[in-house]
């Protein structure tokens, strides 16, 4: 994919596995890539290594920033939401969106970009909002909420499903305590029955 006179992004792949597919592009102290960019004008070339891995591919589109994660929102629809460092947000974003932009047409996937901190921000608020639900159960405050979220037990119609001894091994949680969570989560599910 290229915008013409500024940017190109080029996935390289070698049958051989004993070719490095960048490296030969790329050429003895960069002189192949070098004599490209000079009939382009000077237009950035970003190679990028095709991988069979999906995941993968998205990342490394998004060269030269550096990625720490990859997750596919939506495999049919082709969306994917990728964290970058703090510090990489704007080189993975690029100059007037121009890097992801380029990643996008290329993959032919919609990708989401966020930094840790972002990201990190919407899972406590995420958590925080979870918490808040299951602390509206009779008998349970805002610290056995925490516990719960963090041990994963975070719907209210599962936990109602939930023997004493499962919530036991959270720490924190004795068996009147885990008791008394289960028959609130069942008193409210009674109440609330659960919408299809």
């Amino acid at each position: 994919m290229r915008d013409p006179g500024f940017r190109a992004k080029v996935v390289v792949k070698s049958n051989d596995p004993k070719v490095d597919a960048i490296g030969s592009c790329v050429g003895i102290r960069g002189s192949r890539i070098r004599s490209i960019m000079n009939e382009l004008s000077g237009e950035r070339i970003d190679l990028i290594a095709h991988s069979p891995d999906i995941a993968a591919l998205l990342g490394n589109s998004l060269a030269p920033a550096k990625i720490s994660s990859v997750r596919i929102l939506d495999e049919g629809n082709k969306r994917a939401e990728v964290i970058v460092p703090n510090e990489q947000l704007s080189l993975a974003i690029g100059k007037e969106g121009q890097n992801i932009r380029l990643a996008c047409r290329l993959t032919g996937w919609n990708l989401e970009v966020k930094s840790e901190e972002q990201r990190g921000a919407e899972i406590k608020a995420g958590k925080a909002e979870v918490a808040g639900e299951l602390s509206r159960l009779q008998g349970i405050g805002p610290k056995t909420a925490e516990i719960l979220v963090k041990g994963g037990m975070t719907d209210v119609y599962r936990l109602a499903e939930r023997k004493t001894e499962d919530l036991m091994i959270l720490q924190g949680i004795g068996e009147k305590t885990a008791d008394k969570i289960i028959a609130s989560a069942q008193e409210y599910v009674k109440d609330n029955p659960k919408p299809s």
